[in-house]
């Protein structure tokens, strides 16, 4: 819906527009606003890997504040510490918190990963393991509190 209501609407305008709906709880949910929210993850995600912005991206540093956490997704292979050749593991994830140039440091090869030994605890139950060499990089942009440059001024006091 939101990429349809853009060409006539402002963001802030369907962010005025979310009136909310109870749910069975009795929270009060704001679909408008956490489409928004992720429509934003999409954007920085694609500004992080493509190093490129665009007009939305723009209104939303307009007229929007929030919080970015820029995370490295790191996927490693082990083999099986007796039986090198049969692996252990389909894989192992971690993921780590960066800075935005760190991570694309990582993410364009400028930067070795992480390696998994330092970071896998699991690995004492079962020995050190053999890494296979296969290492994944994958990015990943979290974006929480999204809310209007004026929310601020309006709860400060």
């Amino acid at each position: 819906m939101i990429k349809n209501v853009l060409a006539t609407q402002s963001l802030l305008d369907i962010w005025n527009s979310d009136t909310g709906n109870e749910d069975r709880s009795g929270n009060i949910q704001f679909p408008e606003r956490i489409k928004l929210q992720e429509k934003l993850q999409d954007l920085l995600k694609t500004r992080l890997e493509y190093r490129q912005g665009d007009e939305l991206f723009e209104e939303y540093h307009s007229n929007f504040k929030w919080e970015v956490h820029y995370m490295l997704n790191v996927h490693w292979e082990v083999d099986h510490p007796e039986d090198p050749g049969r692996q252990q593991y389909q894989g192992i994830w971690e993921k780590f918190e960066f800075p935005l140039e760190e991570l694309r440091m990582y993410l364009y090869g400028d930067k070795e990963p992480p390696d998994y030994r330092s970071y896998m605890s699991e690995m004492d139950e079962i020995g050190e393991g053999v890494p296979t060499g296969s290492c994944r990089l994958y990015s990943s942009v979290e974006v929480s509190n999204l809310r209007p440059k004026w929310w601020d001024n309006l709860h400060s006091f």
